[in-house]
């Protein structure tokens, strides 16, 4: 690979190479690297690996002063005069400097193949550009095997991006306000490139987070991308600002207001993604401050539970109001002991060790399952697989498993199943 040396009085900003294609215009260099030395040295002054996709400007000026047996030329300068001086006192050793055939007085070595700079002088720069592809790289002083040389060599590595501008990022939907949440995709025009993101106001950087997968706002939130490409300039920030608001849904409660047998658990949701609801169960309107909804409440005694949905950025619902109405007279036996409706009821003592009671009432005969689940729905033990005639029943459960083991303290879910009916609720073992 033959470097070419013609760029004399190169200087810093002169980019363009027949070689490579890229237009000056079209690079952003910066400097990389300046090495000097002033002696022969075999060792590398410098060693790196060359980036893909990057382009590098190398250019080297020195000034060297050597003997060698051979004829000056007519050439030959000033800065000869001394070397001639001292050829006199030597008549077997001539000076000279010999410009038509300049001394190769280092070496730039790509992936361990030597490629030909040519030599260096007082008066002349020489460049060199390529495209990193990976390879190691590295400069050395040649030992050019003559007797007497010295001089200085300097070396400036520039890294230079040889692409395009990245296309900026595009928001889709557009920034804008919304009544509901968003999900926002972000993309690039230039194939390849890669997106980085904040959503806290900061500048994106390349460590900033990479997006992969639509962004899902609930709230208002401004979006600001940036899109990079090895050996790319990088896309100019583009920022969107998506305000998320409207009135939040009004809570919904399950099971429906009205009249039961105690215990009952009431759930509360609300069809606004990320809403946090709030609740009274003493007759006044919920705020901000009233307690938080996080699981079912327990409901064991008559209530009249007011909820609100509250968003940040969103107008609060409408306060959702529900009586639940608990009448133990509901579930008494009417005839012979008999209930007058399914029923499972809560565990007794609960929490409980080392067992606990579960009671449960039945119309009519039937077929009835009833486990015991640990959180994550595993089957722990089954309590009643069995036909069972009208009337209420008890069943004692010890803390164990199918396999007679003692199982960990915790919360556990029993569930009773029948072809009619089906209910369960959570019991706590404490060991």
């Amino acid at each position: 690979m033959k470097a070419s040396t013609s760029n004399s009085g190169a200087n810093a900003s002169d980019f363009s190479s027949p070689d490579t294609g890229y237009r000056a215009s079209q690079n952003t260099c910066t400097f990389f690297q300046q090495l000097s030395v002033s002696s022969k040295d075999e060792n590398p002054i410098y060693s790196n690996s060359l980036k893909n996709g990057v382009q590098y400007k190398l250019t080297s000026t020195g000034k060297y002063r050597y003997w060698w047996p051979a004829q000056p030329t007519a050439e030959a300068d000033a800065e000869c005069a001394e070397t001639t001086e001292k050829s006199k006192l030597d008549p077997d050793f001539k000076s000279g400097w010999n410009k038509e055939n300049p001394e190769d007085l280092f070496d730039l070595r790509v992936n361990g193949q030597d490629i030909d700079w040519g030599g260096c002088s007082s008066t002349n720069t020489y460049t060199y550009t390529m495209i990193g592809n990976g390879n190691p790289v590295s400069f050395m002083v040649k030992d050019d095997y003559y007797p007497d040389n010295e001089g200085s060599l300097t070396v400036r590595i520039e890294e230079c991006v040889t692409g395009d501008t990245v296309s900026a990022p595009t928001f889709n939907p557009a920034p804008g306000t919304y009544t509901s949440p968003v999900d926002v995709t972000l993309s690039s025009a230039t194939s390849g490139a890669r997106i980085h993101y904040t959503t806290d106001g900061s500048t994106p950087t390349d460590s900033s987070p990479i997006y992969s997968s639509a962004i899902h706002l609930t709230s208002t939130t401004t979006i600001k991308a940036r899109a990079f490409k090895s050996g790319w300039t990088t896309s100019t920030i583009i920022a969107g600002r998506y305000t998320i608001t409207g009135t939040v849904s009004t809570p919904t409660f399950s099971p429906d207001p009205g009249t039961y047998a105690p215990p009952v658990d009431v759930s509360l949701s609300s069809a606004t993604d990320s809403a946090v609801i709030r609740y009274t169960t003493d007759g006044s309107t919920p705020t901000e401050l009233s307690h938080g909804y996080s699981s079912p409440m327990r409901v064991e005694t008559t209530v009249t539970i007011k909820a609100r949905a509250y968003l940040s950025g969103w107008t609060p619902s409408e306060v959702a109001t529900s009586t639940y109405t608990i009448d133990p007279t509901s579930v008494d036996p009417i005839i012979d002991g008999i209930p007058n409706q399914y029923i499972l009821f809560q565990n007794y003592p609960n929490p409980f060790n080392p067992e606990t009671q579960i009671r449960f009432g039945l119309p009519e005969p039937n077929f009835v399952e009833l486990r015991i689940y640990n959180m994550r729905g595993n089957e722990i033990r089954i309590l009643v697989k069995d036909k069972k005639a009208a009337g209420m029943n008890t069943v004692a459960w010890d803390g164990k498993d199918s396999r007679g083991n003692q199982v960990a303290s915790g919360v556990y879910i029993y569930q009773i199943r029948t072809n009619e009916f089906v209910d369960s609720k959570k019991l706590i073992l404490m060991r």
